[in-house]
């Protein structure tokens, strides 16, 4: 029998095949604890002040009026009574009032029955419901203690010495409803509208098999809490990151402690993703971590959220190549948010680029899409093995627009704005989503924290459409978190979904966990490797599968090799072959842990203790060039000094983290010579990708000889003055046909190229490969006077 959804708010009933029934009880248990914590406090209720008898609607209002922009709003009734929000879960009415519930049977604690009702319908309380402003302190916010304060009968009471998915379960179940507390001070009244599950959801598009391989991934981290933590590890890690809160502490972190167990989110995406326009904290991936943090913190997860998108990029070949050296070797979730740089989803070949990449990651990320589905998803996800999650944020944007869903604030007038949540101020205007009079106005809000503003133009998204973003995928990622708990908690309890007596469920839930610590072990243990098993078998899937299914042909027209090559060789070593890749760009894994450079300075996009290289045109032009027999070495990396912006921004606050340094090599320095990739690289990313048995594995030798050379992106092929392009490649200019730039690997001379999208495939005189080895001596000399060539990644394969 289905198992009615026992979680907090924001979630509405729900049926799922083979759900926990014990879940209901744990969930009137939780939330009768919760309402006992609230009806316990003083004046003060769960979002603001208790009216005393002789207060009116127009007193308060006075009262809280100067507040402006930090209100929210509560709801009383014709007494001048507080009314608590529920957000309407299981039935529940939006608002009950305020009751006693110390003495109360499960019914009325949980406003079932309410004091003083006399309307026929047990959802609809008899109140008069009026709009109040109330200001958004947090001291105003309930402190939801994990502890419950209702007594559980002794034989049911989880070991206070173990942690039990009962006992993660109640948890989730308190942080979900602190999580709507949240966004009840955001959104106000209308949470429940902008929040109702089945709309949200119908938002994230996934097949069965995505949606197991997403909670599978889930399900390893809840084991590793089981097996490896305790009730006091779990408070003292929310204690640790309620105490160190920072939404976007995310940046850099390699955490030396390789058994900590993280979930790492990673957004990777254009310019709209990187969250310019605004302040950096304001992105989506900053709010979504801003609200996972603290819930998985609960299930002794650490959640890590990286925003490493970068402005006009798109998805490959570059960042698909330089997946594991920019986005990190520990990846969960990888987002692909490249709509408008990969032409709206019409370079297909880029998304399959990008799909078999993120196959070959070592971690084999979930991959969500946003913006753009990919074209022949099902195939890839049943051929390719892969989860994929398609966030269609249109949807998102729709309803906003729909049905009134939130006023347009056009047609609204001062007092009408005032009395909306901060959020949703000028955020629909004639209809449309953060366009027209004057929502254009009201956009940005970063004048207070920074002197300067850029970027901010019409096709990036606002503060608000950021937050929300966030918010609509945390309450997803909180969904598949809630189905994955209870699945593994059938795993651990095979019979229980066989219980018909919905009175024993808690009981048979509790009492069924394993009686030794042996068994324990051994259960965790057997579903650990089920879990892994079939996450082997995913991969291999992939691995066995065809190329041809990516079509590669067609949409490779115009912009892959098509001369001089053996396209076999080319389309397995680049869709999946081994690869290293020595980058320029930021964020960058590589460069943040100092393994690019090799100069000791580690640091994140907060601190800037990374090596920065130097500023552009900052060194002088030698008397003497460089000889190739005595060649300046390395090559040399530059940043320009006016992209830097941390200095114009109060209190720590940053703008963008991306930045688009580069390997400068300029007229009249003569050679450049360095070894790549350095041995650094190679062991910290030199996996084996080949897909044999051996696969993960350090690779030795196993490169084909492949060299791609990326050079600085040219906005709407506008390049500064003096750049050389590697297409203008050839032997020096004091012999016949001398080129523009000359490059050699190994002595041998690079003769050509061949460009493919974005980047360079070099090739000698015997074609592509330049032999099978580990590290390649690569020099290079510009020979255009006033000529710089800008060299942004270097990839072996």
């Amino acid at each position: 029998m289905p198992l009615t959804r026992i979680t907090g708010p924001p979630v509405p009933p729900a049926t799922h095949k083979r759900r926990s029934r014990f879940v209901a009880a744990l969930f009137l248990v939780s939330l009768g604890s919760m309402l006992l914590v609230l009806s316990r406090q003083s004046e003060t209720s769960l979002l603001g002040a208790v009216l005393s008898d002789t207060e009116t609607k127009t007193d308060v209002a006075t009262k809280w009026g100067e507040l402006g922009s930090s209100l929210s709003y509560a709801k009383i009734d014709k007494d001048g009574k507080p009314l608590i929000p529920t957000g309407g879960f299981l039935g529940l009415p939006s608002f009950l009032p305020e009751v006693t519930i110390a003495e109360s049977n499960a019914a009325t604690a949980y406003g079932l029955t309410t004091p003083d009702t006399e309307s026929e319908d047990p959802h609809e309380p008899n109140h008069e419901i009026v709009d109040l402003p109330v200001p958004l302190n947090s001291e105003d916010l309930p402190d939801f203690n994990p502890k419950l304060d209702v007594q559980i009968p002794p034989n049911s009471t989880p070991d206070p010495s173990s942690v039990s998915t009962a006992l993660l379960l109640e948890r989730l179940s308190i942080a979900k409803t602190q999580f709507h507390s949240s966004l009840v001070s955001q959104y106000g009244n209308y949470t429940s509208k902008l929040f109702d599950r089945e709309p949200v959801m119908e938002q994230f598009k996934l097949g069965s098999p995505s949606r197991e391989r997403h909670h599978r991934r889930l399900q390893l981290k809840l084991l590793d809490t089981l097996q490896h933590s305790t009730p006091t590890a779990l408070q003292d890690l929310v204690a640790e990151q309620a105490s160190n809160i920072n939404p976007i502490d995310g940046g850099g972190i390699h955490l030396d402690n390789a058994n900590a167990n993280t979930f790492t989110w990673t957004t990777a995406g254009h310019s709209a993703a990187a969250g310019h326009g605004n302040l950096f904290s304001q992105s989506y991936t900053s709010q979504l971590t801003q609200s996972l943090q603290p819930l998985f913190a609960s299930l002794g997860i650490r959640f890590i959220g990286k925003n490493y998108a970068m402005g006009g990029m798109g998805s490959a070949p570059q960042l698909a190549l330089c997946m594991e050296e920019v986005y990190g070797d520990d990846i969960d979730v990888v987002s692909w948010d490249f709509g408008m740089t990969d032409a709206g989803g019409s370079m297909p070949f880029r998304q399959y680029l990008w799909f078999n990449r993120v196959r070959m990651h070592p971690t084999h990320p979930i991959l969500v899409t946003q913006g753009n589905q990919f074209q022949n998803m099902e195939v890839l996800e049943k051929e390719g093995g892969g989860g994929i999650v398609y966030f269609e944020s249109s949807k998102m944007y729709k309803r906003l627009t729909s049905n009134n869903l939130i006023p347009d604030s056009s047609l609204l007038d001062e007092n009408d704005l005032e009395r909306m949540p901060p959020s949703l101020q000028y955020i629909v205007c004639d209809g449309k989503v953060e366009t027209g009079s004057p929502c254009n106005e009201h956009k940005w809000n970063t004048t207070d924290y920074c002197t300067l503003s850029k970027f901010q133009v019409s096709w990036h998204p606002g503060w608000k459409i950021q937050q929300l973003t966030g918010k609509m995928i945390a309450y997803f990622m909180i969904e598949s978190l809630q189905a994955a708990l209870e699945e593994l908690h059938e795993m651990i309890h095979p019979n229980e979904a066989n219980a018909t007596d919905s009175t024993n469920v808690r009981a048979r839930s509790l009492g069924d966990e394993p009686t030794s610590t042996k068994a324990l072990t051994d259960t965790y243990r057997d579903i650990r490797e089920r879990l892994q098993s079939r996450d082997k078998v995913d991969f291999e899937l992939f691995l066995n599968s065809s190329l041809a299914q990516f079509d590669l042909g067609e949409h490779n027209k115009g912009v892959g090799p098509v001369k001089n090559t053996t396209l076999d060789i080319i389309q397995q070593s680049i869709y999946r072959g081994n690869a290293v890749c020595t980058t320029t760009l930021l964020p960058a894994d590589s460069r943040y842990r100092g393994i690019m450079t090799e100069t000791g300075h580690v640091g994140t996009y907060l601190n800037e203790q990374y090596d920065w290289g130097s500023p552009y045109r900052s060194r002088a032009i030698p008397n003497v060039p460089a000889t190739y027999e005595h060649p300046t070495s390395p090559f040399q990396m530059v940043y320009v000094p006016g992209d830097r912006r941390s200095g114009s921004c109060v209190n720590g606050t940053g703008y963008e983290i991306d930045f688009k340094d580069y390997y400068a090599v300029q007229y009249g320095e003569g050679w450049f010579t360095e070894t790549f990739p350095k041995k650094s690289m190679i062991a910290a990313y030199g996996h084996e990708r080949d897909g044999g048995s051996d696969a993960g594995a350090k690779a030795k030798n196993s490169n084909r000889g492949l060299i791609l050379v990326c050079t600085i992106y040219c906005p709407f092929g506008n390049c500064p003055k003096g750049t050389v392009s590697l297409e203008e490649i050839g032997p020096s200019l004091n012999e016949a046909n001398g080129g523009n730039v000359t490059i050699r690997v190994d002595g041998k001379e690079v003769v050509a190229v061949e460009k493919y999208d974005t980047c360079y495939i070099l090739v000698n005189e015997d074609g592509l490969q330049f032999g099978p080895r580990e590290q390649y001596d690569i020099s290079i000399i510009v020979n255009q006077p006033g000529g710089t060539v800008q060299i942004t990644s270097i990839i072996i394969m």
